[in-house]
């Protein structure tokens, strides 16, 4: 896969999205008469995200359900027995626990929720060797942190071009770009603009069917419907403040007498 068949692929999709939105043979575009958006973006689903309350819960829900009981890793069915992977990874947990106040499985919720905002998220392994380099062996001694980042701060640089190797069409290298820069995330600035090679990062997509590296946003199939859900409750409260300050004005003919009320003694 290709810049050519990423902009096909595309255009396909924006095809796709002009005849969903067209009633009476073409005669009226539903999506340009109630205003809603033909192409969205990862920075659409973003931003709805954090004003809608609706979108976020959506997008959370899941995960949240998903990483809420914690975590086993479980190599051994006795539970008297602890292998040295299980110790391994024990270990490993402690120690990113220690040095970034995250868990593994904090990481893991963070990712999933990032991978529902957009078409996908990734992991960033930090171990041993250059980031543009493969990662051809690390234990989980060797990891010194897990760092999930979301699709538009982890672009795919290019794809695995031979039609012979296992990876074909997958991604070959990533550029990790910290884009959304706050002061909770700055500790994570040395990797902007890094090039990053496939074998550091962990790449998460759910709801893939024709396309193994972009999936489902969880926001695309009820944009309209959120859509729709500002206009109702926006339009609601804003019908209401306009009927209970009407600003009512009274014209009086300049020629008229009124008379002054007698004041009481």
């Amino acid at each position: 896969m290709n810049m050519r068949t990423l902009v096909e692929s595309m255009g396909f999709r924006s095809r796709f999205w002009n005849v969903a939105s067209k009633l009476f043979g073409g005669k009226r575009d539903l999506y340009q008469s109630l205003g809603y958006l033909r192409e969205l973006t990862p920075a659409d689903y973003r931003a709805r995200f954090y004003r809608n309350a609706v979108a976020n819960r959506v997008v959370k829900a899941l995960p949240k359900a998903t990483w809420r009981g914690g975590m086993e890793i479980v190599e051994d069915q006795d539970p008297t027995v602890e292998t040295a992977f299980e110790a391994a990874v024990i270990d490993l947990y402690h120690r990113l626990k220690k040095s970034t106040g995250l868990g593994i499985e904090q990481v893991l919720e963070q990712a999933d929720i990032l991978a529902g905002i957009g078409r996908y998220s990734v992991i960033l392994i930090g171990a041993p060797g250059e980031l543009d380099t493969p990662l051809e062996h690390a234990g989980p001694e060797e990891i010194v942190y897990l760092t999930p980042y979301a699709e538009e701060d982890a672009l795919v640089q290019s794809y695995v071009t031979d039609n012979k190797d296992a990876r074909f069409g997958l991604p070959a290298f990533y550029t990790v770009n910290r884009t959304t820069m706050t002061s909770a995330t700055a500790i994570n600035s040395a990797n902007v603009g890094r090039k990053v090679h496939w074998s550091r990062i962990i790449h998460i997509a759910e709801g893939n069917l024709d396309d193994r590296v972009f999936g489902e946003p969880r926001l695309q199939c009820v944009w309209n419907l959120l859509d729709d859900l500002e206009k109702v409750t926006g339009g609601g409260a804003e019908a209401f403040w306009r009927r209970a300050d009407r600003g009512m004005q009274f014209d009086l003919d300049p020629t008229l007498k009124v008379e002054q009320p007698e004041k009481d003694e």
